[in-house]
């Protein structure tokens, strides 16, 4: 009897371990036609997007899509470390006592992973911004408030 309250422990915490470490993402296209929703973003089209949307002269284009793919392939080093201790920490779940301080490791190293990639991110569109004209500052500003898959003004 108590043998099976531990497994189903387990398996609740493990449960638990994958669906924090996946974000609750859906496969592409489950949630709509939107860049942002349905797992990561796809840096192609959304320099496509903001491309267009800010009419980016050639030279802009060719600045913008360079940038971010340098941030991806940064991004994706991060991505692949967050699997590994995914991994890792899926098989400490598994153990019959857990170590809590590891687990706790992984999800800490996880979130620096994930903060660092929005910031390099982050970090490369302030410097782009410097590229952009005011009318075109003014029209990635109105964009960003509008946030991903929204379809106003974010609320304060």
């Amino acid at each position: 009897m108590r043998k099976s309250y531990r497994m189903i422990g387990v398996c609740v915490l493990g449960l638990i371990g994958v669906l924090f470490l996946s974000g609750f993402s859906f496969p592409p296209g489950k949630m709509g036609g939107n860049l942002w929703k349905g797992g990561h973003p796809n840096p192609e089209k959304i320099a496509e997007k903001l491309s267009d949307e800010l009419k980016l002269t050639p030279e802009q284009r060719q600045l913008f899509a360079t940038g971010i793919k340098e941030v991806e392939k940064k991004a994706k080093t991060r991505m692949q470390q967050d699997r590994e201790l995914s991994k890792k920490m899926e098989s400490e779940l598994s153990q019959d006592r857990p170590d809590l301080v590891k687990i706790k490791g992984y999800i800490d190293q996880i979130s620096r992973n994930r903060a660092e990639v929005q910031f390099m991110r982050t970090q490369f569109l302030v410097e782009f911004r410097k590229n952009l004209s005011p009318d075109q500052v003014a029209k990635l500003k109105a964009m960003l408030a509008k946030g991903p898959g929204k379809r106003g003004p974010r609320e304060k």
